[in-house]
């Protein structure tokens, strides 16, 4: 017997066009754009973090991609705890939106996605 498919196997059209984008200015247009619902809602849900940190998040698993050992991507990622922590702002918004005053109405660096800059997105991984 085969095993039935997963919701997620036949999802994968949409997640690989979508998610297959090299920016996360991109990979956002292209869920909110898209005829499926669960992409659109996969956007509103990334709309809501943090725009900074989604565009590192994406950019180190697409770092990652091109790294051939697991000690490679342990690096990258106290790398970028490293530079998070040295520039914590988003960090203590997040916690204060979160968990201080529970407004959930955090006020990123940056507003949307589309605003940051990726110059800044590549230092974060210079520490």
């Amino acid at each position: 017997d085969e095993p039935e498919a997963s919701a997620l196997a036949g999802a994968s059209d949409w997640i690989d066009e979508c998610f297959g984008a090299e920016r996360a200015a991109e990979m956002i247009a292209l869920l909110e754009g898209h005829a499926n619902p669960d992409a659109r809602a996969a956007a509103a849900v990334i709309r809501r973090r943090n725009p900074l940190s989604v565009c590192v998040a994406l950019q180190a698993v697409r770092n990652a991609r091109q790294m051939t050992e697991v000690s490679e991507v342990f690096d990258q990622d106290r790398r970028l705890a490293t530079s998070f922590m040295a520039n914590p702002d988003d960090f203590v918004e997040g916690v204060r939106a979160k968990l201080v005053d529970k407004d959930q109405n955090p006020q990123w660096s940056y507003a949307r996605i589309e605003d940051v800059d990726p110059a800044v997105v590549i230092s974060r991984f210079a520490v």
